[in-house]
């Protein structure tokens, strides 16, 4: 195609396809808040379930 600055390249194939990957290595404080953030979602599941343990043990 013939754009404002002469001859364009053409498109990739993949040019209108989003990624979820990212494309850069994210810094040490978010590795940590996600890696934090994960555990205590860990500890939520696993409160819960004792919870429900415990109040089928009628305790």
């Amino acid at each position: 195609m013939v754009g404002l600055g002469g001859l364009e390249p053409p498109a990739s194939p993949l040019s209108g396809v989003c990624s979820n990957q990212l494309s850069y290595k994210p810094t040490l404080v978010v590795q940590t808040a996600m890696k934090a953030a994960w555990a205590v979602s860990q500890l939520e599941t696993l409160n819960s379930a004792a919870l429900l343990i415990s109040r089928d043990e009628g305790t």
